[in-house]
């Protein structure tokens, strides 16, 4: 179905200049080693393209209940990627399964705004410690606007040996870099020339107001059309969440100028409180291929969605309404 596999495609796939990130566990063994000199030779030019690679963690308890114990041991960076490493045991009397950035759950955060990056599926025995490596791609988070990590957050979903949900939340780990880094909204960072270049992907901004738009607590930012090396367009939406309980954005009814693109629910979204997300639709992924001709994607002047808001357990918070956007 397309609008699940947009659910668990990265920002990335959309941008196509950046690598997508996300193993179960990996054997990755470098310490931030040549990252930094790395990054200076790509970026010559500009030096806010530099992810700064100061934030560490003391090992933290992010969770300790009747289920399970969640450690983070350690945050290194090596080849311009973060890598979480946590501590995950097993509480309870059977088997179960522990997942992040799935198509079942996905809300995980860097600093204030939620990510794709982070996956994690792992399988831990009746009173089992298992070890994972959680990575996440630095250029995904710059495109962002993140320019170092603070706080991470893990949307955790957990199941038992029958495969029923146990566990659904969101919890999270502050760095030494807490309260000193300063992400620049989505908008900014994806009209810095820089970031366009390293991406290799073109924006063009939405000239539509959102002024007084607001799902369940939900409100929109910004917007803009992007398009990526390999031609394909991207409609973006900044979100932010001004409510104080957790969220899951819902995107359906797509129209293109007007023309019925995509009915059925296409993505959803998690955002924690006071948090933002970049909610989006990969134009031609969306379309039916025996449909795309029909489509003139060169000159694109507005795209329509309907945006509802669900809490975690799928209870509908706000009712779809539609969102023109412009360009």
């Amino acid at each position: 179905m397309k609008g699940s596999y947009i659910v668990a495609s990265a920002l990335a796939i959309a941008l196509s200049g950046f690598v997508v990130a996300g193993c179960s566990s990996s054997d990755q063994d470098g310490q931030s080693v040549g990252v930094q000199e790395t990054q200076q030779r790509e970026t010559k030019e500009s030096s806010a393209s530099v992810f700064d690679l100061s934030g560490t963690i003391e090992p933290t308890v992010m969770l300790d209940n009747d289920i399970m114990t969640i450690e983070a041991k350690d945050l290194t960076y090596k080849n311009n990627v973060a890598y979480l490493t946590v501590g995950v045991t097993n509480k309870t009397a059977s088997d179960i399964d522990v997942y992040a950035a799935t198509l079942g759950f996905s809300g995980n955060f860097v600093n204030g705004c939620m990510v794709d990056d982070g996956y994690m599926n792992c399988s831990i025995t009746a009173g089992e410690t298992v070890d994972e490596e959680i990575d996440f791609n630095l250029k995904n988070l710059q495109v962002r606007g993140i320019s170092g990590i603070e706080e991470i957050g893990l949307g955790l979903r957990v199941t038992d040996s029958n495969y029923d949900e146990i566990y659904r939340d969101i919890v999270s780990v502050s760095t030494s870099s807490k309260g000193k880094e300063k992400d620049r909204a989505f908008s900014d960072a994806i009209s810095d020339p820089t970031i366009q270049k390293l991406a290799e992907f073109e924006v063009t901004p939405s000239s539509s107001s959102f002024n007084g738009v607001e799902w369940g607590g939900i409100a929109p930012v910004s917007a803009c059309l992007v398009v990526n090396k390999d031609g394909e367009h991207s409609v973006m939406m900044e979100v932010e969440n001004t409510s104080d309980g957790n969220a899951s954005i819902v995107l359906s009814g797509i129209t293109i100028d007007g023309a019925i693109a995509y009915e059925s629910r296409w993505s959803s979204t998690a955002i924690a409180p006071s948090k933002r997300a970049v909610v989006y639709v990969t134009l031609e992924r969306a379309i039916d291929d025996d449909q795309l001709e029909s489509f003139d994607l060169s000159e694109i002047r507005n795209v329509s969605m309907d945006v509802s808001v669900e809490d975690f357990s799928g209870n509908t918070l706000a009712m779809p309404t539609s969102v023109d956007i412009a360009f």
